[in-house]
C-alpha cells in the first residue's frame, strides 16, 4: 500500500512508524498440540480482521494468533489467501474495528 504523497512528504520516518504501529501485529503460530512452533509479524489492512503476512510465517501452522502493540489478540480463523512464489499470506482474524488498520492510521480528516 503506498501512502498518499502529501503524508510521506510532511511526515518523519519516526511519526510514520508512529501511526503504523496500531494496525502493525506479531504472529504467533502453534502446532496441533498447542506448541507454539514460531513467530513473524503482519499487519492490519481491514477492520473485519484482514491481516497480510509473509507465506513462510503460516505455513505448517495448525493454528495462529495476532497480536497488536496494545495487547489485544486475534485468533488466526482461516488463510483466505496465499502465495508460495512472491510469499505472501492473507488470513481473516477476529473482528477489530477500523481505526486499526493501516489505511487508518494514514487517514487525513
Amino acid at each position: 500500500m503506498l501512502l498518499p504523497a502529501q503524508t510521506s512528504a510532511e511526515l518523519s520516518s519516526k511519526e510514520i512508524a508512529a501511526k503504523a504501529l496500531p494496525a502493525v501485529v506479531t504472529i504467533e503460530v502453534f502446532n496441533e498440540k498447542s506448541e507454539r512452533t514460531g513467530h513473524g509479524s503482519g499487519f492490519i489492512v481491514r477492520p473485519d480482521g484482514i491481516v497480510i503476512t509473509n507465506y513462510h510465517v503460516i505455513d505448517k501452522a495448525h493454528f495462529a494468533r495476532a497480536e497488536r502493540s496494545n495487547g489485544d489478540k486475534l485468533d488466526v480463523r482461516s488463510v483466505i489467501e496465499f502465495d508460495r512464489q512472491r510469499p505472501l499470506a492473507i488470513s481473516k482474524g477476529a473482528r477489530c474495528g477500523s481505526s486499526h488498520t493501516v489505511r487508518e492510521q494514514f487517514r487525513s480528516d
